[in-house]
């Protein structure tokens, strides 16, 4: 299966950067008020075609199956940032995950124009353009991503205690598959995403030393929720999980910050 599902990735991957770089890409707009491009919709359907003779359902962004049951099955999103890669922006990537029984145990994130080719099986460790990643501690101060958070007086005071030095910002899922390299060191998100946006780099976390938490329950992020939603996450390191969860029960949950 990781062989198929890699190769698939890297073609969805080609095929991004050939739409990426037509002068007269076609975006539209969903119901929902998001945009989706002519590419969204192409890989989509390629990378389903591709697993099908798998035998497992497949659950894309661009095409959600009607009362879903199954234990095991892929989650894709064939173009996260999308927005980014309709404003010529490089940080959008294909993802790939497969689900069995809530927890993801295979993904594949790849940013082609980028040239970042992220994996990860459940025991198998996490790769970095076939080099094996891993997150150690690193010294304080600490580096975090945000997604505007840091502007909150919760959230200051939690950074505070994290002893949280740096704050960088960065485009898509990107900022996972980094903290999974050890380049940063928490990245919480306050605000929703969907499953499809986590579980291939769920599992290249916690291969790499990471945890990626679900904000309501201080457990690792579960799938099958209705409608596939995270309310929110955390991502760091396995060291931090412990100082980090005091620091979350006294300032920010069940109170949490809504971004």
């Amino acid at each position: 299966m990781k062989d198929l599902v890699e190769a698939t990735a890297r073609q969805a991957g080609a095929m991004l950067l050939t739409y990426f770089k037509k002068p007269d890409l076609k975006v539209m707009t969903k119901k929902d008020g998001t945009p989706v491009t002519e590419a969204d919709l192409a890989v989509s359907d390629f990378i389903k075609a591709k697993l099908a003779p798998l035998g497992y359902p497949v659950v894309s962004e661009e095409d959600i199956p009607e009362n879903m049951t199954a234990d095991e099955y892929f989650i894709v999103d064939p173009l996260d940032g999308t927005k980014h890669f309709a404003q010529k922006t490089e940080t959008f990537a294909t993802l790939i995950g497969f689900v069995s029984k809530k927890r993801p145990t295979l993904g594949v994130a790849y940013f082609p124009a980028l040239d970042l080719f992220y994996s990860a099986e459940k025991g198998g460790g996490s790769y970095l353009n076939g080099d094996k990643i891993f997150s150690e501690p690193t010294e304080e101060p600490r580096i975090a991503y945000s997604s505007g958070f840091h502007r909150k007086p919760q959230a200051k005071a939690m950074l505070e205690r994290l002893k949280i030095g740096e704050i960088r910002e960065e485009g898509s899922v990107v900022k996972l598959c980094r903290i999974a390299e050890g380049e940063v060191d928490f990245y919480p998100r306050f605000g929703p995403t969907s499953e499809w946006d986590t579980a291939a780099c769920q599992v290249i976390l916690e291969e790499a030393g990471c945890v990626l938490w679900d904000l309501d329950t201080l457990k690792p992020l579960e799938y099958g929720k209705k409608n596939y939603l995270n309310r929110g996450f955390i991502a760091m390191r396995n060291d931090l999980v412990l100082e980090v969860g005091d620091i979350f029960k006294d300032l920010v949950w069940p109170s949490r910050i809504e971004t």
